[in-house]
């Protein structure tokens, strides 16, 4: 059995360099290591990296950004019988491959959700789960084996023939690109394909700020394709009452971004004229 490791990025540096080393250094051999890298120029150290480093992995370089786009190009690009999607800003100890390949053999996995540590994330003892209301229960930062429904994208695998059988990633998801995950995860489950949650297959997430899907987002509340997915998602996979129900709670989300926006705002005025003050 092959894996493929695939590794969307864009306007990432010294974090993707981390996470690439991660990856040449896992105890898993039937490895391949794939880069989809969207950034118009990296700095210089990185680049020397990149050149070093080519012939280990599979580099291909896109000039239009679109996390949904890339993970479906590095999906194609990919000779492994699993494919294994991860970020560009995470660290992982040397069994991380293996610890998702084991789930095929062992628990008949069509689909593996490894655990995410987060800083700001305690460890729950359910996996997440998405109900028939569009709400999340559960975490991905889980203790326990069990069964999900959804996936999260910096870190799940899937069984190629899967990922092809529900017609890979839905490209109509853009720039902040939310909700592309759950709502291939729910493609799956919808289509009866065993997703399984494994503890044991875990990283963590730094959630570098400068980089990403959404580089040049201040809020991503405020931003017209942060709605936009969302409501694709529901759209998508639930009935219109829901969908009314759940345009309220964006609604809602909304009002208190803009709310605590102001607030920032204010605060950052009130210290600008203090410093003028100061300064005289």
């Amino acid at each position: 059995m092959k894996a493929s490791l695939i590794i969307p990025t864009y306007n990432r540096e010294d974090a993707l360099v981390n996470t690439i080393e991660n990856c040449l250094s896992q105890d898993f051999k039937d490895l391949e290591i794939v880069v989809i890298d969207q950034t118009k120029q990296h700095q210089k150290d990185t680049t020397k990296y990149i050149e070093s480093i080519k012939k280990r992995i599979i580099y291909i370089t896109e000039d239009i950004a679109g996390l949904t786009r890339a993970r479906n190009i590095g999906a194609r690009n990919a000779s492994g019988d699993i494919l294994i999607f991860i970020d560009d800003d995470v660290v992982f100890d040397t069994d991380f491959v293996s610890q998702h390949i084991k789930n095929y053999t062992l628990n008949n996995a069509d689909a593996v959700q490894g655990r995410i540590i987060e800083d700001d994330s305690e460890p729950k003892n359910k996996p997440q789960w998405v109900d028939n209301k569009i709400r999340f229960s559960g975490s991905n930062n889980c203790i326990s084996h069990g069964k999900t429904n959804t996936l999260t994208g910096c870190n799940f695998s899937v069984k190629k023939t899967a990922y092809l059988d529900v017609g890979g990633f839905d490209e109509r998801y853009t720039k902040s690109s939310n909700n592309e995950d759950s709502d291939f995860g729910l493609r799956l489950f919808k289509n009866h394909f065993n997703i399984v949650f494994c503890p044991e297959a875990k990283l963590k997430h730094l959630r570098i700020t400068s980089g990403g899907v959404d580089t040049g987002i201040e809020s991503q509340k405020l931003s017209l394709s942060y709605y936009y997915c969302e409501l694709l998602f529901a759209r998508k996979h639930f009935s219109y009452p829901v969908v009314l129900y759940y345009k309220a709670r964006l609604m809602w989300r909304g009002i208190k971004a803009i709310i605590k926006l102001v607030k920032y705002a204010d605060k950052k005025a009130l210290t600008a004229l203090d410093n003028q003050l100061s300064n005289k």
